[in-house]
């Protein structure tokens, strides 16, 4: 069996014996300081962290080959704004229809809102990790920290609207004030972007 990094032949002639060790010592996520796990594979099959297929292989003793590719942290963080940017204007467009649907009385579906729920945890954890590494986001000319505050304050009036039955303020609350917050997110982001793209 043999092991190969970014496409470079690391290790081979690996005993399926010491398979466990490799793939332990491989799988704890970065392979230096600055490199994190992209994608694994087993004989060309891509590998979850659940490692389900590793188990069937190992069981069935027929690995050949494993395989696995990296990327540098800038890269993981270039990527994740990039999706940021691509996502935030869908999501403000869900937090429209569901603000909408409300004003026009109808049953907003139950889809949409867990989509924009995790939407807005997915987007409230990536901005506090970038705040926390703010040299990946140089230009934050509307205060990060700020806007996140504020967001957290609007998302506890949403819940407290919803809780008491309020449609009419938790309309109000997503579209006056969470969208506007992730339009000016969005504006904090895409500045960010562009300036990682020169």
């Amino acid at each position: 069996m043999q092991v190969l990094l970014d496409g470079e032949v690391v290790e081979k002639d690996v005993g399926k014996e010491i398979i466990l060790k490799v793939v332990d010592k491989y799988l704890s996520g970065t392979i230096d300081s600055d490199r994190v796990i992209k994608h694994f594979f087993i004989n060309g099959i891509e590998v979850d962290q659940h490692l389900e297929a590793v188990d069937i292989n190992i069981e069935q003793n027929n690995i050949d080959v494993i395989e696995i590719v990296t990327e540098s942290k800038a890269e993981l963080i270039y990527g994740t704004i990039k999706t940021v940017s691509e996502y935030l204007p869908k999501l403000t467009f869900a937090i429209h229809d569901i603000s909408s649907s409300i004003n026009l009385g109808k049953e907003v579906d139950k889809g949409l809102w867990k989509q924009v729920i995790e939407g807005l945890e997915w987007v409230s954890s990536v901005c506090s990790h970038l705040y926390q590494n703010n040299q990946y986001l140089p230009r934050s000319e509307g205060d990060l920290k700020t806007l996140i505050d504020k967001m957290k304050e609007t998302l506890l009036g949403l819940v407290d609207a919803l809780e008491s039955g309020d449609l009419v303020a938790v309309s109000d609350i997503l579209e006056y004030e969470l969208a506007e917050q992730l339009n000016i997110l969005n504006d904090i982001i895409s500045a960010n972007l562009e300036l990682l793209d020169s």
